[in-house]
C-alpha cells in the first residue's frame, strides 16, 4: 500500500494581519487520520532564517525525496536502515530540552538566546515551563516565530500552568509514530540547599570560572539521586553555571526580600538511556539574560544515537491532536 495517495492544498494557521500560509501536505490512505488537525504557525520573519546554518540534511519536501520515501517506507516501518542513513548519515539526532519557571509573567520579546544558543541545527525541541505565562497560545506562537519555518509544532499540552511544547524539523513529521510521547526527560525538583544563606554567599564569592563543585557538594538532588531514593538510572551532566533561583526580578541579585531565600539549583535537566553511550551531552547551561522571572531557564543539548527498526506502531504522518 503506498504511503501517499495524492496531494492537496490546505489552509493552515493564520497569524492576524500576516496572511495565509499555503503548504502542500500529502494525504494518507487511513481515513481516520485528519491532516486538517495538523497546525503550522507562520513564521513572521522567515527571511532571517534563510542562512546556511539552518540548512536541512533531509528535505522531504522535494519530489525526488518524496518518491524515495514512498519506495522505502513500508506499512509497518517506523524508520528503516535506508531512510535512517539518508536523513541521519551519522545515525545521530540532536535534541534540545529546556525547563523554565516563568513565575506567571509575560514572556520576553526575544527568546533567541534561549532557543538558538548555537548555530547548529537541532532536530527536536522540547520546552517545558512551570507557572507559564497567562496566554499559552501566544507562547507557542512566540516559540514558532523564534525557531523559524524549518520547524513545526508536533505536540503541545498543558496542565494548569505547566506547559509542554515539542517542535520538530518539518521533514521529520513523516517518520513520527502515533505512540505515546517521550519519557521523563526534564525535571524541576525542589532542591534547596540545607546550608544557610551566609555560607552560600561566601561560596559564590569564591567561585572560579565554571567550577561549581563547592556549591554542588551541598546539593540535595545529587545526594538523593546518589543514594537511589529518586531518579534511579537518570544522569545529569556536570553543572557549570550559577544557581538559577531565586533572583530579584530584572536583576542578577539573589533574593533580597525578608525571606532571604537560599540560591539553589532548582531547575534541572536529567536524562536516561537504555544503552550506555547512546546519549551524549553537547551542552548544559542556563540562560542568564532572561530576567523576567525569579528563575533562570536551563537547557540541555543532546546527541542521541538512532537505531533502525520495524514494528507495528502506525506512522502519524503529520496528524497530531491538540
Amino acid at each position: 500500500m503506498p504511503f501517499w495517495r495524492k496531494t492537496k492544498k490546505y489552509h493552515v494557521s493564520q497569524i492576524p494581519d500576516k496572511g495565509n500560509l499555503m503548504k502542500e501536505i500529502p494525504t494518507m490512505e487511513e481515513p481516520n487520520i485528519s491532516l486538517q488537525k495538523f497546525s503550522i504557525i507562520k513564521d513572521m520573519a522567515a527571511e532571517k532564517y534563510s542562512d546556511p546554518s539552518h540548512s536541512k540534511p533531509c528535505d522531504i519536501g522535494s519530489k525526488n525525496t518524496k518518491k524515495s520515501a514512498i519506495r522505502s517506507l513500508g506499512s509497518s516501518a517506523v524508520i528503516g536502515a535506508k531512510e535512517l542513513d539518508r536523513c541521519f548519515p551519522n545515525r545521530r539526532l540532536r535534541l534540545y530540552v529546556a525547563t523554565w519557571n516563568m513565575e506567571g509573567k509575560e514572556f520576553p520579546q526575544n527568546l533567541e538566546d534561549l532557543l538558538l544558543p548555537s548555530d547548529d541545527t537541532k532536530d527536536i525541541y522540547v520546552i517545558g515551563v512551570q507557572e507559564g505565562c497567562p496566554n499559552r497560545r501566544e507562547w507557542e506562537i512566540k516559540l514558532q516565530e523564534t525557531l523559524g519555518p524549518h520547524y513545526v509544532l508536533y505536540h503541545s499540552s498543558g496542565l494548569g500552568v505547566l506547559y509542554l511544547t515539542i517542535f520538530i524539523r518539518r521533514e521529520l513529521i513523516w517518520f513520527c509514530s502515533g505512540s505515546s510521547l517521550f519519557g521523563q526527560t526534564s525535571s524541576n525538583p525542589s532542591n534547596l540547599f540545607y546550608i544557610d544563606r551566609k555560607t552560600v554567599e561566601s561560596l559564590l564569592k569564591n567561585i572560579k570560572g565554571k567550577d561549581m563543585s563547592s556549591l554542588l557538594k551541598h546539593d540535595h538532588l545529587n545526594e538523593a539521586k546518589n543514594n537511589g531514593s529518586i531518579f534511579v538510572g537518570f544522569k545529569e551532566h556536570t553543572i557549570e553555571f550559577l544557581p538559577t533561583y531565586k533572583f530579584d526580578i530584572g536583576t542578577d541579585t539573589y533574593d533580597t526580600s525578608e525571606k532571604q531565600r537560599i540560591p539553589s539549583y532548582t531547575d534541572r535537566v536529567l536524562y536516561k538511556s537504555q544503552y550506555e553511550g547512546d546519549v551524549r551531552v553537547l551542552r548544559y547551561d542556563s540562560c542568564p539574560v532572561l530576567k523576567t522571572s525569579d528563575h533562570r531557564p536551563v537547557f540541555g543539548i543532546f546527541e542521541v544515537k538512532l537505531r533502525p527498526g520495524s514494528d507495528n506502531i502506525p506512522l502519524a504522518g503529520g496528524s497530531f491532536d491538540r
